[in-house]
C-alpha cells in the first residue's frame, strides 16, 4: 500500500495526518490516479481543514514554473469557469488592454465549459501558447502581452485535471486558488492596489485584527476596499475571528458588513469566546450567495449539533455570555499587558509590537541582529513552544523576522516565567559576537 493510500485510510478512520506530507504525496506525479482520487474523496467526505489547504498551496507554489520578469503585469479573469457557455471575452479584453499600454499576462487554458478557451482562441490566431518562461518574459517586454498556459506554469496540477474532472465534485484544489494568488498586507492592512492588480473578485480579509500581525485596516484602505467591491461587483469575506476581545472597545472599528452589506459575507465564531470543540460559527451573507454557501457547506462541513446551538442561544438570551466575556476579556487584557511589559517596554533590545491591543496573541518584530529560527529553537529547549512570524507567510524567505506569542490557555504565573526566559533570550541572542583574537 502506497503512502498516499495509507493516509487515505487514516483520513477515513478519523485519524490525523500530516498535511505537508499529504500534499507532497498528492502532487507526486508517480502516484497512481486511483490513489489521488481516493485521497481527494476521503478528504471531501471528512471535511477539508485550513491546514490541508495551506500545505497544498505551499507545495503548488514551490513547484510552479517561475517567469523571469521583474515588472508588473495584470491578468483579466474571464467567465470560462462559470458554466455559462459564453464566448471568450477576457482574452479579447486583454489584447485591448495591452494595445492601450498596459502589460498583460493572460493566464488561461483550453475550453472547459466555455465555447472557446483562451488557449484555443490564441492558438488559432497563430500564437505560440507555450513558449516557456523565457518566451513569456520576452513577449511581455517586447509587446506588453503574453499568454500564460496554466497547465504549463503549474505542470503538476495540470496532470491532476483528468482525475478532478472524473470525480465531478469540489476537492481541496478548489480551495487552494486564493492562497496561490496572495495579496500583501502591510501596516495599514491589505494592499488594495495589489488586490486590484490580481484580477480576482473575491477576497478573504481580517480587517478588525489582521492575523497574525494584528494591524487594523486603515480608514483609507477600508474605503478603497469597499469601492473595489462595488466597482467589480466583488465579494469580501470578513473573518471576525476574535472581535469580542478588544481591550479598548471604543477603538474597535465598525465591520465592513455594516458599510456594504450587499458585498460582504461576515463570519463569526464561538471558538475563541468559548471553545473550538463546540464547532459553532455563523455567516451573515448577501441573499444572492446564500444558496451557494449552503451547497458548499453540504460538501465540506461536518455539521453543528442542535443541542450546542440551543445552549448557545440561551447563553446569549440570558446575558450569561456577556458576563462571561467581561470576565475573560479582563483576564486576556492582563496577559496582553504582561507580554508588552516584558518584551516591549522593558526588553533590551526592545521588540516591536504590531497592531492593536486585541485578540489572544501578540505579534512581535525582531531587531535586525536577532535571528528568528535560532530564537524559536532556543525557546523550545526551555519547553516554550513558539511560532516564528515567517511560519504564517507564503514566501517565508521574504518575511520580517519575529514571533507570535499566544497567551490564551496559560496561567499568568506560568506566562510571567516564560516571558522572563524569552526576555533573557533576547538579550543573549541579540548581543554582538566578539571576534576571537
Amino acid at each position: 500500500m502506497s503512502g498516499l493510500a495509507t493516509l487515505t485510510r487514516d483520513v477515513g478512520a478519523g485519524r490525523a495526518v500530516d498535511p505537508s506530507a499529504a500534499a507532497a504525496l498528492l502532487l507526486d506525479p508517480a502516484k497512481p490516479e486511483t490513489d489521488v482520487a481516493g485521497y481527494l474523496t476521503a478528504k471531501a467526505v471528512a471535511g477539508a481543514q485550513p491546514t490541508d489547504v495551506e500545505a497544498l498551496a505551499r507545495v503548488v507554489l514551490a513547484a510552479a514554473t517561475q517567469v523571469p520578469f521583474d515588472g508588473r503585469a495584470s491578468d483579466l479573469v474571464g467567465t470560462g469557469g462559470d458554466g455559462s457557455g459564453s464566448v471568450n471575452i477576457s482574452t479579447l479584453a486583454a489584447l485591448i488592454a495591452a494595445a492601450s499600454g498596459a502589460a498583460v499576462a493572460k493566464a488561461g487554458n483550453r475550453a472547459a465549459t466555455s465555447r472557446c478557451g483562451s488557449a484555443d482562441l490564441l492558438e488559432n490566431l497563430g500564437v505560440d501558447i507555450d513558449p516557456g518562461p523565457a518566451g513569456i518574459a520576452e513577449s511581455l517586454r517586447d509587446s506588453g502581452f503574453a499568454f500564460v498556459l496554466t497547465s504549463a506554469v503549474h505542470p503538476i496540477v495540470g496532470k491532476l485535471a483528468p482525475v478532478r474532472r472524473r470525480l465531478g465534485f469540489p476537492t481541496l484544489f478548489n480551495l487552494t486558488g486564493p492562497l496561490t494568488n496572495p495579496v500583501p498586507v502591510d501596516g495599514q492592512g491589505i494592499d488594495v492596489a495589489a488586490l486590484e492588480r490580481s484580477g480576482v473578485r473575491a477576497v478573504l480579509v481580517t480587517p478588525a485584527h489582521q492575523f497574525p500581525t494584528g494591524v487594523v485596516l486603515s480608514p483609507d484602505r477600508r474605503r478603497a476596499l469597499v469601492e473595489w467591491a462595488r466597482r467589480v461587483d466583488g465579494l469580501i469575506i470578513e473573518d471576525d475571528y476574535d472581535g469580542e476581545f478588544w481591550y479598548d472597545l471604543a477603538a474597535r472599528p465598525p465591520s465592513l458588513q455594516r458599510l456594504v452589506p450587499d458585498h460582504v459575507v461576515y463570519g463569526g465564531t464561538a471558538s475563541k469566546t468559548l471553545a473550538p470543540g463546540l464547532r459553532l460559527g455563523w455567516l451573515v451573507a448577501p441573499e444572492g450567495v446564500v444558496s451557494d454557501l449552503q451547497e458548499v457547506r453540504e460538501l465540506f462541513d461536518l455539521g453543528s449539533g442542535t443541542v450546542e446551538q440551543l445552549a448557545y442561544a440561551e447563553f446569549i438570551e440570558t446575558g450569561r455570555l456577556d458576563k462571561h466575556l467581561r470576565r475573560v476579556r479582563e483576564t486576556y487584557r492582563r496577559r496582553f499587558d504582561l507580554v508588552r511589559e516584558y518584551l516591549v517596554e522593558s526588553g533590551d533590545p526592545m521588540l516591536g509590537l504590531t497592531g492593536a491591543a486585541a485578540g489572544l496573541h501578540a505579534h512581535l518584530e525582531f531587531p535586525p541582529n536577532l535571528g528568528e529560527a535560532e530564537f524559536v529553537h532556543r525557546a523550545g529547549r526551555h519547553r516554550i513552544e513558539l511560532l516564528g512570524a515567517s511560519y504564517f507567510c507564503l514566501d517565508r524567505d521574504d518575511a520580517a523576522p519575529g514571533i507570535v506569542v499566544g497567551y490564551a490557555k496559560q496561567s499568568e504565573a506560568w506566562l510571567m516565567e516564560a516571558l522572563e526566559v524569552l526576555r533573557e533570550l533576547v538579550v543573549t541572542l541579540a548581543r554582538p559576537s566578539v571576534p576571537q583574537l
